[in-house]
């Protein structure tokens, strides 16, 4: 039942023997029941003419499977080229890209790296606001006709439709993942001997409310662990190796500490699916996802093989890169605190002090500025979060105004840093709030 597809029927079998059998016994059954098993496709020479002798062979040499197309004299696939209208005789807009972008169907994403880009382009035109039928920008309507042409041209693709030219009882799966501001992603592997082989990928484009890096890179290490589970329910295979270029990705799922909320939900279920496997570290220029999550040009993508064969050194273990740990621990920890670090500087900005949007000598006390900075933060609470808050300013809010205050004051005048005692910090908060005080020249009557 897992080979039938609504009124179709895709099987293979490891001898011609074998597939002649299923042949006759499958005919006699359908006759039997009255239906005639027909337009029989095969890559067997012997199974072709007896499909003709029985007059139901199917003697187109290209066959449509699922969305793509088998040559059964070579045993290859290829991608069905999109009927697309032409760009040039109608009025691009929002709603005709989404339209033609639907006609992309690529169900294994073995050319993921060049569709991926007609997603973020859709996002692109989501974010600008743009109506469905609102004309686009010369700009935009130049970027897709070459993110189209691209996609054409990845039709003259063949791929060999066996994974290996022999049987092996011993093949390992493979599993890559990386994320980019843009989309996040992985792609799998299998390797038998020397032979390496992509099998699938899947990719989703970044969210509109933007994310981190790391997050970013654990968001596609949660899809490397779910095509996992997905491909181990079909394939047979050894081993299963997960690789990610993000050292804090791999810190966070061994890690033993408390971890956020979206953090934590992600590593636990990564975990549940791969706590048999392996993770390991791969460096960014030999992670074939870092394609995936970035989009390639056509001319790219046809000319590197890394994505079609995984990295050079996939099939020779005593190659394998090496992952530093104390180094990626270092790292973790300074984004568990929520201070920057060089990977995630588009997203994480250093702390600039509240002192630049507000003027302390306009307040005539300590206490007043602490109200007008607590219903500042409410205003922006409220902006955000439906929950709004009302009424009388609680605790929380006016001590979350007096942190944001002494966090300022610590910043234009930092302690020295060889006194770290809990006592020497508590005494720098105490000096803060005095200070903040006699900055604050409280109006006085004459």
């Amino acid at each position: 039942m897992n080979d039938l597809y609504v009124d179709n029927i895709l099987s293979s079998f490891p001898t011609e023997s074998a597939l002649l059998k299923y042949f006759d016994t499958a005919r006699d059954l359908f006759t039997r029941a009255g239906f005639n098993l027909r337009s029989w496709a095969s890559n067997s020479q012997l199974l072709r003419d007896r499909a003709n002798s029985h007059n139901v062979l199917d003697k187109d040499e290209l066959i449509k499977v699922l969305g793509l197309r088998w040559n059964t004299c070579n045993d290859t696939l290829t991608f069905a080229k999109p009927e697309y209208t032409d760009i040039e005789d109608t009025r691009l807009t929002k709603r005709e890209i989404l339209r033609q972008s639907s006609k992309i169907y690529d169900p294994l994403g073995l050319i993921g790296p060049v569709t991926v880009r007609s997603k973020i382009l859709m996002q692109t035109l989501w974010e600008k606001g743009l109506n469905w039928d609102e004309p686009l920008t010369s700009e935009i309507t130049t970027e897709w006709k070459c993110v189209l042409q691209d996609i054409n041209e990845c039709s003259h693709l063949e791929i060999n439709r066996p994974y290996f030219k022999e049987k092996s009882d011993n093949v390992e799966l493979h599993v890559f993942t990386d994320a980019s501001l843009k989309a996040y992603g992985a792609c799998a592997y299998l390797v038998s001997g020397k032979e390496t082989v992509l099998i699938m990928s899947k990719n989703r484009v970044a969210p509109l409310k933007q994310l981190t890096i790391p997050k970013l890179e654990l968001s596609a290490a949660l899809i490397g662990a779910r095509l996992v589970k997905h491909l181990k329910s079909y394939l047979d295979v050894t081993s299963v190796t997960l690789w990610s270029d993000s050292q804090i990705t791999l810190c966070w799922l061994t890690t033993e500490k408390q971890l956020p909320v979206f953090v934590s939900n992600r590593v636990k279920e990564i975990n549940e699916i791969t706590q048999e496997y392996q993770w390991k570290y791969c460096p960014t220029d030999s992670n074939p996802a870092d394609m995936l999550s970035r989009g390639v040009t056509a001319t790219k993508f046809l000319e590197l093989d890394l994505w079609m064969k995984g990295p050079e050194w996939l099939t020779d273990k005593s190659n394998w890169p090496q992952w530093k740990n104390k180094e990626s621990h270092i790292l973790s920890t300074t984004i568990e605190q929520g201070q920057s670090t060089s990977e995630p500087q588009q997203k994480i900005r250093s702390y600039e002090g509240i002192s630049k949007i507000m003027d302390i000598e306009r307040y005539s006390s300590y206490q007043k500025l602490l109200r007008i900075t607590a219903y500042m933060y409410r205003f922006i609470n409220n902006c955000r979060n439906n929950d709004k808050l009302t009424g009388n300013l609680s605790v929380n809010e006016i001590q979350t105004a007096s942190t944001s205050w002494i966090r300022d004051s610590q910043l234009h005048s930092p302690c020295d840093s060889s006194d770290n005692t809990i006592t020497s910090t508590r005494k720098a908060k105490t000096d803060a709030k005095e200070k903040i005080k006699s900055w604050i020249q409280p109006f006085r009557k004459t």
